[in-house]
């Protein structure tokens, strides 16, 4: 964001509160409106960020009610001003407000009308949204586009290279695409970012047993049963481990065999003290 925006939102900012504050005594409805939409603003403006986003329009639901507060005293405001009666006033008012409302409204529903819609739509109004990039191609990926997905997540890795979600995600496009070549490349890149991450190591071992390479998908086996044992998974690590046995057995390596037959007693109850 330039500064010069940055320093024109702050001098706004400020002048409105100098005014709200200025004439509190005559318009008081201007300076509880105003500060109740600051006020509740503050934890959403992102000092303190909640959860994975920075902005959303929730944010603004509770806020809102400060400027309700100040158009609808204004508008009593001014109706003593023009001698107009209260209730025709407010009649008039409603009817503006809420022909407004309803153009707006039936514009932003339409950015609501699934989701890929509603991710091209962030896209255009945010800049360098990595997660967004990311979400579009997952959702293009499960409605048969990997090509349109593996743009996306290559944008999303152009902005932030260590995320681990869009690298998992772009291996598997390439895995829709028969290049398991490729998937190798982002499926490892994604496990060593991201160590111990179970999903990323069992698409490498996946994709390594389809591409013949049987020594190397038993390695990833070994490494997702280690990674059940040590967060307390031994049933799961067990079967992982048979799963990697028999893959030893059937191709006829022997001593590597023996090696996770060793392996397979720590993870058995009587054997791991539990």
């Amino acid at each position: 964001m330039p500064l010069w925006y940055v320093m024109l939102c702050s001098m706004l900012l400020l002048g409105i509160s100098a005014v709200a504050v200025w004439k509190i005594k005559k318009y008081p409805f201007v300076a509880v409106g105003w500060f109740w939409y600051i006020g509740t603003l503050i934890p959403v403006i992102g000092l303190i960020q909640v959860g994975g986003q920075a902005m959303a329009d929730r944010y603004t639901y509770l806020s809102s009610i400060g400027v309700l507060i100040v158009f609808a005293w204004s508008v009593c405001e001014f109706a003593k001003k023009l001698r107009f009666r209260k209730a025709e006033l407010i009649t008039i008012a409603v009817f503006l407000v809420c022909s407004a409302l309803l153009l707006v409204t039936r514009k932003q529903v339409r950015y609501w009308r699934d989701s890929t819609t509603l991710f091209e739509r962030t896209l255009a109004v945010t800049q360098d949204n990595f997660v967004i990039h990311n979400n579009l191609g997952n959702e293009l990926l499960d409605t048969g586009a990997p090509d349109g997905a593996i743009r996306h997540y290559t944008e999303a890795i152009e902005i932030n290279p260590e995320y681990a979600s869009a690298l998992k995600n772009i291996g598997m496009a390439f895995v829709k695409k028969g290049d398991f070549e490729k998937a190798v490349e982002y499926f490892t890149r994604a496990s060593l970012i991201r160590p111990g991450w179970l999903e990323a190591h069992l698409k490498l071992g996946s994709v390594y047993y389809k591409l013949g390479e049987i020594g190397l998908a038993i390695e990833q086996l070994r490494k997702v049963a280690t990674i059940y044992a040590e967060k307390g998974r031994l049933d799961n690590a067990l079967k992982t481990a048979e799963k990697a046995l028999e893959l030893a057995i059937s191709a006829g390596q022997k001593e590597l065999a023996d090696k996770i037959q060793g392996e397979l007693r720590l993870y058995k109850p009587e054997m791991s003290g539990l």
